[in-house]
C-alpha cells in the first residue's frame, strides 16, 4: 500500500480540517448580536441558559449538514479503500441498531428514526479516517494544529466572558462560569480534554504548543466549572505521563497514587468546580434519570430499548415545536442513559465491546480515549455530543489507520529482507 504524501491535499483531508476548524465560527452569530443589540454580556448570558439564540437556525442545520458530509465522506472513501476492515462486535451492533431503527419506523413519526439514524454520522468518521490511511502523517498534523486553533478561538471568548459576564448563583472557582462560543459550560471544558488528548497522543507539534495548549485546557475547565472536563482532563494527563515512565516501578507508584488520589479529587471537585459541597453519588440527578427510564419498563424494553432516536438532542433540535413527539423529546444526556433507552442494555454492551475492540486496534492512546470516552460518557450522549464526538471519531480513525499502515510497513520490510 503505497503512501501518499506529497502533492495537493486530497478534498476529503480538506472536509475533515474544515469540519474541525469550523467549530468556533459556530458561536460567531450569537457574538455579533450581542454587540448589535447592545446588550453585551447580558445576551450571552441569557441566551445561552435558555433564551433566543441568533444562531439557533445554524445549529439546527449543523445536524443535517454533519450527516450529509459525514455520509457522502465514507461513502466515496469507502468506495475507493473497497474493503471495509472488520472490527469485532460491529456486525452485531449494527444489527441491533437497524433492528431499533425498524422500531423507530414502525412506532414513531420519521423524524424519529432519522434523528437516531444521525447518531452514525460519528461512527462512519472513523471510519472515513481509517481510509485515509495512505496520507496518515500529513492528516494527522493537520489534524492536530486545526485543533490548536480551535483551542485558541474557545479559550480568548472564555477570558473575555469572564471578565464580562456576571453570575454570580452559577459561578466556577475562578468566577463566572464561562462557555467560549458554546451553549454550555460542560461543553467547553469536554471539548478542551478531547483537545488535550489529541495534542498529547497525537501529532508532531513544538513543546511550546503543546505546553500552551495543555495550559489552556487546565484554565478552561477551571472557568467552565465542568466537573466531568476535570475528571477527563486529569485522566489524560495522568495517562499521559504513564506512558513516558519506562520502569515498571515508577508506574506502579503512578497508578498507586492515582488510586489513592481518587477520594480526595472526588470531593475536591466541589470546591475546583466553584460549588459548595460535593453532592452524594446516590443523589446525582444523572442517578434520578437513570431510576425514572429504567423502573416500571418490562424485560423488551429494557434489553432491546424503545427505538432508535428516543431522548436525543437530535430529535430535540430538528422536532422542534411539533407535538407528534413531543412526548420523545426529552433528551438524556448520559451515554448510558441514551443508549439504554434506545438500544437496551445489549445495544450498551454491544456498543462499548466495539469500542473496547477497536481500541485494542489502536494500542496504549486508544485505551487512553475509550477511558476518556467512558468518563465523558456519564454527562453527555458521546454520539451527539458535538464537538467532543467529532474529535474523538476522526482520532480513532487516525490512530487505526497509523497502526494498520506501521503494520502494512513491517511486513513489508519482512517480506525484503527474505
Amino acid at each position: 500500500m503505497p503512501e501518499r504524501q506529497g502533492g495537493p491535499p486530497t478534498i476529503a483531508l480538506v472536509v475533515v480540517v474544515a469540519m474541525v476548524a469550523v467549530i468556533p465560527f459556530l458561536g460567531i452569530p450569537d457574538l455579533i448580536e450581542a454587540f448589535r443589540s447592545g446588550r453585551g454580556a447580558l445576551y450571552l448570558l441569557e441566551s445561552r441558559l435558555g433564551g433566543a439564540r441568533a444562531s439557533t437556525k445554524l445549529l439546527f442545520l449543523r445536524e443535517v449538514l454533519l450527516f450529509i458530509f459525514t455520509g457522502i465522506l465514507f461513502l466515496r472513501l469507502s468506495l475507493r479503500a473497497r474493503l471495509v476492515p472488520r472490527v469485532r462486535t460491529v456486525p452485531a451492533f449494527l444489527l441491533c441498531l437497524a433492528s431499533s431503527l425498524a422500531v423507530s419506523f414502525m412506532l414513531y413519526p420519521p423524524i424519529v428514526g432519522l434523528s437516531g439514524l444521525r447518531q452514525l454520522t460519528y461512527l462512519t468518521m472513523v471510519y472515513s479516517l481509517y481510509f485515509m490511511r495512505t496520507e496518515a502523517d500529513r492528516v494527522e498534523h493537520l489534524f492536530v494544529r486545526s485543533l490548536v486553533f480551535v483551542a485558541v478561538c474557545e479559550f480568548i471568548p472564555a477570558l473575555i466572558e469572564t471578565a464580562l459576564l456576571s453570575q454570580p448563583e452559577d459561578n466556577a472557582l475562578l468566577g463566572p462560569r464561562v462557555f467560549g462560543t458554546f451553549n454550555d459550560p460542560n461543553t467547553l471544558g469536554i471539548a478542551f480534554a478531547a483537545i488535550t488528548f489529541c495534542v498529547l497522543f497525537l501529532g508532531r507539534s513544538s513543546r511550546f504548543t503543546t505546553a500552551s495548549v495543555v495550559a489552556m485546557g487546565i484554565v478552561s475547565e477551571l472557568l467552565s466549572g465542568s466537573r466531568t472536563g476535570m475528571v477527563a482532563v486529569v485522566f489524560v494527563l495522568a495517562a499521559f505521563v504513564f506512558s513516558k515512565l519506562r520502569h515498571l516501578e515508577s508506574r506502579g507508584m503512578l497508578v498507586t497514587f492515582a488510586i489513592i488520589m481518587i477520594l480526595p479529587l472526588y470531593y475536591s471537585l466541589a470546591i475546583l468546580s466553584g460549588r459548595e459541597g460535593a453532592t452524594a453519588p446516590m443523589q446525582d440527578p444523572r442517578v434520578e434519570i437513570f431510576r425514572q427510564q429504567t423502573e416500571g419498563k418490562g424485560l423488551g424494553e429494557l434489553l432491546i430499548g424503545r427505538g432508535l432516536g428516543v431522548g436525543t438532542s437530535t430529535l430535540y433540535a430538528l422536532g422542534h415545536e411539533r407535538t407528534d413527539v413531543e412526548d420523545l423529546m426529552r433528551i438524556l444526556d448520559s451515554t448510558y442513559i441514551s443508549l439504554i433507552v434506545q438500544i437496551g442494555f445489549i445495544g450498551l454492551g454491544l456498543f462499548l465491546l466495539t469500542f473496547a475492540s477497536l481500541s485494542a486496534r489502536c494500542g496504549f492512546a486508544g485505551w487512553v480515549l475509550y477511558g476518556l470516552m467512558l468518563i465523558v460518557g456519564i454527562n453527555g450522549n458521546v454520539l451527539e455530543y458535538y464537538p467532543f464526538n467529532l474529535v474523538v471519531a476522526a482520532a480513532y480513525g487516525i490512530l487505526w489507520g497509523k497502526r494498520e499502515q506501521m503494520k502494512w510497513a513491517m511486513f513489508t520490510a519482512d517480506g525484503e529482507t527474505c
